[in-house]
């Protein structure tokens, strides 16, 4: 996962695969490091985080995975395209 610039990103911050109409991964290995804990938590945390995307995108709304907190946004609403 990263930025639209990282030609080592395989999926954006919404989880699209780069070059894949339609397709998206959601699972542990769409995370740039791998985490020290907890890794069924973090699996089920990103599925929870794509199923928010589908729903906000009926409504128009959308916040990235990556950044929302750091930017101070909530994780569900926003504005953004998923």
């Amino acid at each position: 996962m990263g930025p639209n610039g990282d030609e080592a990103a395989v999926v954006d911050q919404y989880c699209r695969v780069r070059g894949v109409e339609g397709l998206r991964v959601v699972d542990t290995s769409v995370m740039p490091h791998v985490t020290s804990r907890g890794p069924a938590a973090t699996a089920v945390m990103i599925g929870e985080r794509v199923a928010a995307f589908f729903q906000d995108a009926g409504r128009g709304q959308c916040i990235p995975v990556v950044g929302a907190r750091r930017r101070g946004l909530p994780l569900v609403g926003g504005a953004g395209h998923c």
